[in-house]
């Protein structure tokens, strides 16, 4: 993560042999460690921009990598920071690349994703150097550098492997954040590595008491992104994640459904706290987490009447704002619940008919399934359907063509 700022220094002081030139020549000497902390202590981007117009140019590879640290610091705690000045930075980095050490290396790569600065050959540079230096990296390191590449999407199979591979031995080691955003690089990745992620599992069960929020709904998300069944861990982490969920947040609650619901994690007890966290704060979910939430709730088989009362009139304020698969999940869910809500029902329907030509066979089979489950008429949208759902008739699995065929059967009736 990025270095916190330091104490600025109020002139540069002269050094030794261990002193470097500023960019003045000779005249304005200043020792290397004066000029870390001169760049860790500046509050805004105007005066790092100062800082390296004037030192740049005798930046090692520590001060490159501070800097964009620093920024990426500055920049996550609001502060304005331009592109080009992160560009400028990166051309910086750039030129100590080799001589930067794991740390700097995860450091670097991590700040870049916090600037939201894309930049795939600077990241390849990055990735090429941390492969000579893999049997070096510590548990923080690991964790940054699969983190940054998560962030970036940069997919390197090969590099991602020798990475765990490097980490496996050091994982009783890693702190449950570092645990959990490995899981979730992994997850975001799409990398599947059994043998690893069981011995991550072993490790994050010695810790899951001390796991935040955050890394508990974080570590489940990547289970179930990663098709990782451990029945015995997923009861453990939700026993320690039920003491806590009056702090999870909107986007953690409805991520620990999902994860629960694709696992196909049974736990009524667990499941009732979970919606009685979520039902106070539905105000604040998202269309995708108030369409998972639902999701999960069907999935799991959870039938709870009173939350999905309160769960729909969320959702139909922000129904303009859900996207396809949002829409054909929460009508599934509705439907599989048995929960029939015809003006909120006909409201979606209308959000999706603006939507309609980009409905995928799963969207389409879902949505048709639903409107016949909960017996909704609606002569404009059904015509539609059937035509989009036609054009498309080879693309469906067979369990879509079941849902089809229930769907052409309510229309007979």
């Amino acid at each position: 993560m990025s270095p916190q700022p330091g104490q600025s220094g109020s002139s540069p002081q002269a050094g030794g042999a261990d002193a470097i030139h500023s960019r003045g020549g000779a005249k304005g000497l200043i020792s290397p460690a004066f000029l870390t902390s001169r760049i860790k202590g500046c509050t805004n981007e105007e005066g790092l921009m100062a800082l390296v117009g004037e030192h740049g140019s005798s930046f090692n590879f520590i001060h490159a990598a501070t800097a964009l640290n620093h920024a990426a610091h500055l920049y996550t705690e609001g502060a304005r920071v331009q592109p080009e000045f992160v560009k400028r930075l990166v051309e910086v980095a750039q030129q100590h690349v080799q001589q930067m050490r794991p740390r700097e290396l995860a450091n670097t790569a991590l700040a870049l994703a916090d600037l939201g600065h894309q930049d795939a050959a600077f990241m390849g540079e990055l990735v090429q150097a941390a492969k000579l230096q893999l049997h070096r990296f510590n548990p923080q390191d690991v964790s940054n550098m699969a983190l940054a590449l998560a962030n970036h999407g940069h997919k390197d199979a090969a590099f991602m492997g020798a990475l765990l591979e490097a980490a496996k031995p050091q994982l009783r080691s890693f702190t449950p954040q570092g645990l959990a955003n490995t899981a979730w690089a992994m997850g975001n990745l799409g990398h599947v590595n059994p043998d690893f992620t069981n011995a991550l599992v072993q490790a994050a069960k010695l810790q899951l008491g001390r796991f935040k929020p955050q890394e508990l709904s974080n570590m489940a998300w990547a289970l179930a992104t990663l098709g990782h069944v451990d029945s015995a861990f997923m009861r453990a982490l939700v026993q320690a994640a039920k003491l806590k969920l009056g702090s999870f947040t909107p986007q953690a609650l409805a991520n620990t459904a999902w994860a629960m619901g694709n696992l196909g994690h049974v736990n009524p007890d667990f499941t009732n706290a979970l919606v009685q966290a979520a039902k106070l704060q539905l105000g604040r979910f998202k269309p995708q987490e108030l369409a998972n939430t639902a999701w999960a709730l069907a999935t799991l088989g959870h039938v709870d009447a009173a939350f999905m009362r309160a769960l729909v009139p969320a959702a139909k304020l922000q129904l303009g704002s859900f996207n396809l698969q949002n829409l054909a999940n929460t009508a599934w869910a509705l439907a599989t619940l048995g929960h029939k809500d015809t003006d909120f029902m006909r409201a979606l329907v209308q959000a999706a008919k603006l939507q309609l030509g980009s409905f995928n066979p799963q969207d389409v089979a879902n949505t048709a399934w639903a409107l016949a489950a909960l017996d909704e008429q609606n002569a404009k949208w059904v015509p539609a359907l059937i035509e989009h759902a036609a054009a498309a008739a080879n693309d469906f699995t067979l369990s879509e063509l079941r849902q089809l065929f229930q769907f052409f059967q309510w229309l007979d009736t």
